[in-house]
């Protein structure tokens, strides 16, 4: 769980890249814990790595995590958003 948050706290700095080293350092310690999973999930979506975040969402349903609506909408929200930086500027 430490690493988890530690990964939140990086996330907010916009450190995303040892949030991401974060979450899979929780993840290995305690692989049964599904919001790492869930986390990395978002991490990933709001990098554009759709397959990776559907496959990780999958990995935290089956470990027992279940979304909420703000969880719901925030994923959207990042899924915009990445597609929204990956568009070509007019």
């Amino acid at each position: 769980m430490a690493r988890n948050n530690l990964a939140a706290a990086h996330i907010e700095l916009g450190n995303l890249d040892s949030a991401e080293g974060e979450l899979k350092k929780a993840i290995s310690l305690d692989p049964q814990f599904p919001i790492p999973y869930h986390n990395l999930a978002s991490l990933q979506a709001g990098r554009g790595a759709e397959a990776e975040a559907e496959r990780l969402l999958t990995v935290a349903a089956e470990k027992g995590f279940k979304q909420s609506l703000d969880d719901r909408v925030i994923e959207k929200v990042s899924k915009a958003y990445a597609a929204l930086q990956s568009a070509p500027m007019r």
